[in-house]
């Protein structure tokens, strides 16, 4: 669960009525660096994080939601856990 003080860096970056909403679906959601990332059982809500903006990553299996334009700086192809360890 999101303590106050993510909620305050994530709505920097997207909605925070977007994720209540998929906390109350009981979706796993998580800020790493700039991204959002959401796991767990996402079938039943792909439409709606379709509609929020959010991508699918299907080599981490898992949503993601990134504000304004990026482009990949790396050739690796890292994980969620080696994301989170670079960003704690």
């Amino acid at each position: 669960m999101l303590n106050v003080e993510e909620f305050k860096k994530i709505s920097n970056i997207i909605e925070l009525s977007k994720i209540k909403e998929l906390l109350r679906r009981g979706l796993r959601v998580e800020r790493i660096g700039n991204w959002i990332w959401v796991t767990g059982h996402t079938l039943n809500s792909k439409e709606l994080l379709k509609e929020y903006g959010f991508k699918w990553n299907k080599s981490k299996f898992a949503w993601f939601y990134h504000k304004g334009n990026y482009y990949k700086k790396s050739q690796k192809d890292y994980t969620l856990e080696e994301l989170r360890k670079a960003f704690e």
